[in-house]
């Protein structure tokens, strides 16, 4: 006879069963997995988008002509100099 019916006393069925709890388990690992990848790809793409913008600002910089310092007569270089350097700046030469 074991002693917790001699003492009057049932032991307590199991809330849940380690079957449902395992399950639970995994599917929380999941649901934490699948976030996970949801922020990378969510970073990876306002990376990319500020990486663009930088990128753009940096070139419109670039091109903005820069006053240039005349000879003392308030005369500039060539005035298509800044529009070369532009163009050479737009196809990639520098």
């Amino acid at each position: 006879m074991p002693w917790s019916t001699i003492f009057g006393k049932k032991r307590p069925e199991p809330p849940i069963e380690f079957d449902e709890l395992s399950d639970k388990v995994d599917s929380l690992a999941r649901q934490v997995k699948m976030l996970e990848l949801e922020w990378e790809s969510t970073y990876n793409k306002i990376r990319s988008i500020l990486a663009r913008l930088n990128k753009r600002d940096d070139r419109e910089t670039a091109v903005t002509p820069s006053p240039r310092r005349g000879d003392g007569d308030g005369n500039t270089s060539e005035p298509g100099d800044d529009i070369d350097r532009i163009i050479a700046l737009r196809r990639g030469r520098r």
